[in-house]
């Protein structure tokens, strides 16, 4: 039931309608601008333009479904997944764990962001086959894994402390 309730204030309500318009707005160039400073503090030399990362003869265009709603979607759905079966008793706890999985799924799809950008770099296009295996197959689906159970991790260290302290 809550799940339902989610879905249909996120789908039907003018909050909720504004909230998924403005973040597919604002998303891909703030997922560019982390993008292009991940590859930059890495040593790559980058450039970033609106929402475009470019390195070299490639780059990416981050387009708003690349941006990583549908991930950020998916790790907060993981905690009030968590939540409806295994409960927080601290509402600090609560808002904390909600917190904390948006930026641990936006990082995780910076660093596939930066992985793209990277393999459209490589010379002779070689890196291509990487890029659609990690763009459009099962290697974009990693990321969602890798994302899921990093804010899982943080759901079972949370409850955890919940349950050490009495």
């Amino acid at each position: 039931k809550p799940l339902a309730i989610a879905f249909l204030w996120q789908a039907f309500t003018p909050v909720g309608i504004f909230l998924g318009w403005s973040l597919s707005n604002i998303l891909p160039n703030l997922s560019a601008f982390f993008t292009w400073l991940l590859l930059y503090g890495l040593g790559l030399k980058a450039t970033v333009s609106g929402q475009k990362v470019l390195m070299g003869s490639g780059g990416v265009d981050v387009y708003p479904p690349c941006a990583g709603l549908e991930q950020i979607t998916f790790s907060l759905f993981i905690v009030v997944i968590f939540l409806i079966v295994f409960p927080l008793r601290k509402k600090g706890n609560i808002f904390a764990v909600l917190a904390l999985s948006v930026p641990i799924a936006v990082l995780c799809n910076v660093v596939r962001l930066a992985l793209l950008a990277y393999f459209t770099s490589w010379p002779d296009g070689s890196g291509m086959g990487l890029f659609d295996f990690f763009h459009e197959f099962h290697g974009s689906l990693i990321f969602s894994l890798i994302s899921g159970s990093f804010v899982g991790y943080l759901y079972l260290l949370t409850l955890d402390r919940e349950l050490l302290v009495k």
